[in-house]
C-alpha cells in the first residue's frame, strides 16, 4: 500500500473514530437528561449544559 493510501485509511478510520464517539456522547447525553434531568449536579457543573457543550456536532450537510 502507498503512502497516500494509508494516510486515506487512517483518515477514513479516525472519521469513523470520531462518529462513534459523538454518537457515544450524544446518547449518554440523553441517558443523563432522563436519569438526573437538566438540575445541577453533585460536583458542581451545570448538568446538562455542561455536557451539552462537550458535544460538537458537525454540519447537517457533513453528516452521512
Amino acid at each position: 500500500m502507498s503512502t497516500l493510501g494509508l494516510l486515506d485509511h487512517l483518515d477514513a478510520a479516525l472519521a469513523a473514530l470520531r462518529a462513534a464517539v459523538t454518537r457515544w456522547r450524544v446518547r449518554h447525553l440523553l441517558l443523563v437528561e432522563r436519569m438526573i434531568g437538566d438540575g445541577q449536579e453533585t460536583d458542581g457543573t451545570d448538568g446538562l449544559a455542561h455536557l451539552r457543550s462537550l458535544i460538537v456536532l458537525p454540519p447537517r450537510d457533513q453528516v452521512p
